[in-house]
C-alpha cells in the first residue's frame, strides 16, 4: 500500500508508519484465526506483536503533523 503524503518531507516517516500498521494488519488476522481455533498460546503471542506494531504505529504518527496523519488515515480507509 503505498500512501502519498501532503508534504514531500514527511514521505519517509509516512512509509514507516503505515509499514507498521501494515503488520498490526496481519498480526490481528492471525489473532483472530488463532482465537478461531482456540489456541490460547498463539492468542497471547499474537496480541503481543499486535501491542508492539500498533504502539510503533503511534510513535511514528506522533512525530508527524496531524493533517498528515489524518491525511495518511484517509487514504489507508479507502
Amino acid at each position: 500500500m503505498m500512501i502519498q503524503s501532503i508534504n514531500p518531507q514527511h514521505q519517509s516517516m509516512v512509509n514507516k508508519a503505515t509499514a507498521w500498521m501494515a503488520k498490526y494488519d496481519l498480526n490481528n488476522d492471525l489473532r483472530a484465526k488463532a482465537e478461531g481455533i482456540d489456541d490460547e498460546r498463539l492468542v497471547a503471542q499474537y496480541d503481543k506483536l499486535c501491542e508492539r506494531a500498533y504502539n510503533k504505529y503511534l510513535e511514528y504518527c506522533e512525530e508527524l503533523p496531524k493533517r498528515e496523519v489524518l491525511n495518511m488515515e484517509k487514504q489507508m480507509n479507502q
